[in-house]
């Protein structure tokens, strides 16, 4: 991830939640970056709103949850 450029806000306001992408195969991974981020949250009350939107699929992550993920760091 060296390679991405910085964000001005951690998500897009008109981005549309698709909920039919694939399955995560690296659920325990997901989760693991999840606990991660909300602790994060403490210092950083920006990014709150954004996990607690990705956290909603803790115990199915789809591809889709990853992609905010790696937009939030």
């Amino acid at each position: 991830m060296t390679h991405f450029k910085l964000a001005l806000t951690p998500l897009d306001t008109m981005l549309k939640l698709d909920t039919t992408s694939a399955p995560l195969q690296a659920i325990n991974d997901y989760q693991r970056l999840m606990g991660k981020l909300i602790y994060l949250t403490i210092t950083r009350p920006d990014i709150s709103n954004v996990v607690s939107l990705a956290s909603q699929f803790m115990h199915a992550p789809i591809v889709f949850c990853l992609g905010i993920v790696k937009l939030i760091l």
